[in-house]
């Protein structure tokens, strides 16, 4: 008894003692034990808060903290309140939650102090990666704020968001093919408050995938299926550079899913792909020196069932009220007895069935397929698959309002006169991509896309609110421009151009060049809505003078656009002045009938009327008294007028003026000139251009590959009376600068601007009378019969006599073409920013369809001296016997011209009146399709400047039928080379 009495007293010691330290003693309220709620009559919670209190706070001021807590002195403590108030404190993520707590002291008036004590983290001073060397530190960086990861220089250490870092780590090497390497924080103080964070890597070896393969697949081969992966690719040289041969299961994943789409698009409806097994099979690779080093290998081992392949059975539709079953079924393009593929299931279905409700305002209509497979019958390999296409069209959304977001310049109306959908209509989905077709081919933004489309709707109102985003491109271009070009000599540009002048929608360009041998001065203007109507209106007006040479003489090569830049003689250049303007209109199809809806949205016809005076007067060499220089295939010709009308019909859906990707441009025009002109020639064109996003070598790459290709078709004829010219100022009465060259950056850019014509031979044939023989110490005329013998005279005295050109001068002369074919293909693929790659081909080729009738070019008499024998174009003199006859040594006793004369000889000049007729046979012209048919391949690098909005191009082009025979007289001079690189600027289509 005593013992047990003992023990009670003990037990009732310590309850007391216990007592007095709640009653007297400090509360600890910590993070991991909670705050509970406490009995309103606990005498704590009615005690009042003396004052509030923070503790181990260094960096972060009391101030501030206090911000946080809601707790103020005089109010009555709250267990509840000081635990949300604490966890709002450690919600900052500057302090330890494992050592930190919320505690309460007795007050000094009988109330209490609620004591934050706080341990800050510490400061992360730096942050090193040891051993990283397959991944750049701005991808890491990239990468933490893609997953939001805290993780930065002189923030608040937090042992979440480093181990986060660590994980991320490994999945980026994981990623490059490294999925072997260890990654391991380390923590370094540097004080109290600061500390380095060292993340220790350990890559480990690279892992390729060295095989793929199928097993079960019975219909397809494992190489056709492997064809269909866009992002992991067996190990080869080219995977070392696109790293497509690093196994990731994500990447994977998206593979599988587009075999599995592959194979229902081939009607095998119910494929199975099971796991992929992972098996590691050694070293790989090698082979190819520093480029190609051995690696560990992976084995991918995909099990496939194909299942059948199934053809449409019946095809029902249930649900449709605004569309009859039958038109259901016509649009959704299932048939029955043909192949039950996936794409037309999806493209018919859930793209035209869907986009046809949604034409109807329907924009919450819901589709969707129901199959029932049934089995193959007896003695068949083919399942059936009946389908139900189930609708629910919901109700018609109206069109409540219509917004831009990022048109800081461009005026609201000038984007919403573009749209073809209005407030208050119901919301076409159709018309709504054709409107945002529209507002790209402006040429004033960033290419809209369908997400920048943003689309609320309320329920109960049925109304739907669009909001279209826009950035806007720099509206002011300036350009310089400068260089040598094979038609402008050497010359310097500049052209300033501004499309959307003050946010109207108005263009104003300016464009000045000059150099030696060009000079041109123009002017435009085009508003695309004038007077506020949808009618497109344009005005230009230019001067231009071309100098260039006839090359007859041999100074250059004819037609003056094969010009060489050295050695020119100003003396030898024929002058063009040409000044002209011209105004046009044109319309959408549209707001001229309403028959083709569809086809008139994107579709403008257009006319437009120019008129233009052109003067070609002679070099100098040929307005001079001696007629030895002159140049004698002339051009030269005043009073050229031009007047044109030229109706167009253009169908145009390509999205972006300069840098398209996808559409199709059509366009036709006809150009009649003689209205009131004394030009008369009719002039139709044709040309095509189609632009579509195409994956061959840019696959994966987020921007897409552009296959894009033009053609090009052109013919020029005269009809009525041709013009009269007495020069080549006009070719088959067209004037010379109307037909057709081809070659340069712009057409086939392996060739030199406009060095592909058709040729033609000349003739020189000279007229004399009025012949006399002069002698040549004296100077005096010598008697007919008496000094000289009359057969002197006679056989100096010819009428349209064919000479020899002279030594140096070309046997033929560029003539064009009366019809041009132009094709072109170029396959663009988007590098890295502004940097692409472009692969072409280009072809071409100009040549006459109408037969050309000779043209000749007669020159006024003129007193000349003749040759020293009577076919001798050059002047020269003769020599006389003593009776007065000519020396030719034909006489036995004749003697050397070149040396000592006897007695009785004499020196003379025979003088006439000379007059010239330059015959161009263009019956002979040379360079049919075929001859004048010239091709080049080759790659570009392309660089688009964002400010220029025109790509600086560095051409490589091979030419495989280039004319290398510089001593072909039909050559010209002309060296075609086989391999060229040329710089240039803008695109070719």
């Amino acid at each position: 008894m005593p013992a047990m009495f003992h023990l009670y007293r003990q037990w009732v010691r310590l309850l007391l003692t216990a007592l007095l330290l709640c009653c007297f003693g400090p509360t600890h309220l910590t993070c991991a034990q909670g705050i509970n709620a406490a009995d309103p009559q606990d005498p704590v919670q009615q005690q009042l808060i003396e004052d509030v209190q923070f503790r181990g706070n260094r960096r972060i001021p009391t101030d501030t903290l206090r911000l946080y807590v809601t707790m103020k002195p005089g109010d009555l403590y709250s267990a509840e309140q000081a635990q949300r108030d604490y966890q709002a404190v450690l919600a900052q993520g500057f302090f330890d939650p494992l050592r930190s707590n919320v505690t309460l002291e007795p007050g000094n008036t009988g109330g209490v102090f609620v004591v934050f004590n706080l341990t800050e983290y510490p400061v992360i001073r730096d942050i090193q990666y040891e051993g990283l060397k397959s991944i750049q530190l701005s991808d890491v960086l990239t990468r933490y704020k893609e997953k939001r990861i805290s993780l930065t220089k002189d923030s608040p250490y937090d042992p979440v968001q480093v181990k986060r870092a660590e994980s991320e780590l490994k999945s980026m090497l994981s990623e490059r093919g490294r999925p072997n390497a260890v990654v391991t924080a380390e923590i370094e103080d540097v004080s109290k408050t600061s500390i380095i964070v060292i993340f220790n890597v350990d890559e480990g070896g690279r892992v390729r995938v060295a095989k793929i393969d199928f097993e079960g697949n019975q219909v397809f081969s494992s190489r056709l299926l492997r064809k269909q992966m866009k992002y992991t690719k067996q190990s080869s040289f080219l995977t070392r550079f696109t790293s497509k041969d690093i196994y990731s299961p994500e990447k994977f994943e998206t593979d599988m899913q587009l075999v599995s789409q592959f194979l229902r698009e081939k009607g095998y409806l119910r494929p199975t792909i099971g796991t992929p097994r992972i098996e590691n099979i050694g070293k790989v690779g090698g082979g190819i020196p520093l480029i190609s080093k051995k690696s560990d290998g992976l084995r991918i081992v995909v099990p496939i069932d194909e299942g059948i392949r199934y053809r449409f059975g019946d095809i029902t539709s249930e649900g449709s009220t605004i569309f009859t079953p039958e038109q259901v079924i016509l649009i959704s393009g299932m048939r029955k007895g043909d192949i039950a593929s996936a794409k037309t299931i999806r493209e018919g279905v859930y793209e035209r069935l869907k986009k046809a409700y949604g034409s109807r305002g329907y924009i919450q209509a819901d589709v969707n397929v129901q199959p029932t497979f049934k089995p193959p019958a007896a003695g068949e390999s083919e399942g059936v698959a009946d389908f139900t296409i189930y609708v629910e069209e919901g109700s018609v959304y109206t069109v409540e309002q219509i917004e831009f977001a990022g048109n800081n310049t461009t005026r609201d109306k000038v984007l919403r006169r573009e749209l073809l959908v209005s407030e208050g209509e119901p919301y076409n989905q159709e018309l709504m991509e054709y409107s945002i077709l529209l507002l790209n081919q402006l040429g004033y933004f960033d290419e809209i896309k369908k997400e920048d489309i943003q689309t609320t709707t309320d329920e109960r109102r049925k109304t739907v609110n669009v909001v279209i985003k826009v950035k806007e491109r720099g509206r002011q271009q300036i350009q310089f421009s400068g260089g040598v070009s094979g038609i402008g000599g050497s010359f310097i540009g500049l052209t300033y151009t501004t499309n959307n002048l003050f946010g109207y929608g108005q263009s104003v360009s300016v464009d000045v060049q000059a150099g030696n041998l060009f000079r041109n001065i123009a002017l435009s203007y085009s508003d695309p809505y004038f007077l506020d109507r949808r009618i497109g209106f344009g005005l230009s007006v230019f001067s231009q003078r071309f100098r260039y040479a006839s090359g007859i003489s041999g100074a250059a090569i004819a037609g003056g656009f094969f010009n060489s830049f050295t050695g020119l003689d100003e003396r030898n250049l024929f002058t063009q002045d040409t000044t002209g303007a011209s105004v046009s209109f044109s319309a959408p199809l549209a707001v001229l009938t309403s028959r083709f809806p569809k086809f008139g949205r994107v579709s403008r016809v257009g006319i437009s009327y120019s008129y233009s005076t052109s003067r070609i007067t002679d070099p100098p060499v040929n307005r001079d008294d001696n007629p030895d220089n002159d140049i004698i295939v002339t051009f030269a010709q005043p009073g050229i007028t031009i007047s044109s009308l030229t109706p167009s019909f253009v169908y145009n859906t390509i999205n972006n003026p300069i840098n398209p990707t996808t559409g199709r441009n059509l366009t036709f025009s006809f150009t009649w000139s003689g209205l009131g002109g004394r030009v008369k020639t009719l002039a139709p064109l044709l040309e095509y251009r189609e632009f579509r996003p195409f994956r061959f070598l840019g696959q994966g790459i987020e921007k897409p590959a552009v296959l894009g290709m033009r053609f090009r078709a052109a013919h020029v004829s005269t009809y009525g009376t041709p013009f009269d010219s007495n020069s080549l100022a006009f070719i088959g009465g067209v004037p010379q600068f109307n037909r057709f060259y081809t070659g340069g950056e712009f057409e086939i850019r392996g060739y030199g601007i406009r060095t592909i014509s058709p040729v033609a031979p000349i003739e020189d044939r000279r007229t004399t009378t009025n012949v006399r023989v002069i002698d040549g110490l004296t100077g005096q005329v010598l008697q007919p019969g008496l000094q000289v013998s009359p057969s002197v005279i006679q056989e100096y005295t010819y009428t349209d006599k064919l000479f020899p050109l002279p030594i140096g001068s070309f046997q033929f002369i560029p003539v064009g073409g009366d019809s041009q074919l132009l094709l072109n293909v170029e396959y663009r693929v988007p590098i890295v920013g502004p940097l692409s790659l472009a692969l072409f081909a280009d072809a071409g080729s100009v040549f006459n369809v109408r037969s050309l009738s000779d043209q000749s070019i007669r020159a006024r008499a003129l007193p000349a001296t003749l040759g020293s024998t009577p076919d001798s174009p050059v002047p020269g003199p003769i020599i006389l016997r003593p009776d007065g006859t000519r020396l030719d040594g034909t006489r036995p006793n004749d003697p050397n011209p070149g040396g000592p004369l006897p007695d009785g000889f004499r020196v003379a000049f025979v003088q006439a009146q000379q007059s010239t007729r330059t015959q161009v046979n263009l019956s002979q012209t040379l360079g049919g399709i075929g001859r004048n048919f010239r091709a080049s391949v080759g790659a570009e690098i392309q660089v688009n400047l964002p400010v220029l909005q025109v790509p600086f191009r560095l051409i490589f082009a091979y030419n495989p039928g280039a004319k290398t025979n510089v001593f072909d007289p039909r050559q010209l001079g002309i060296i075609e080379e086989r391999g060229v690189i040329r710089f240039t600027v803008g695109r070719t289509f």
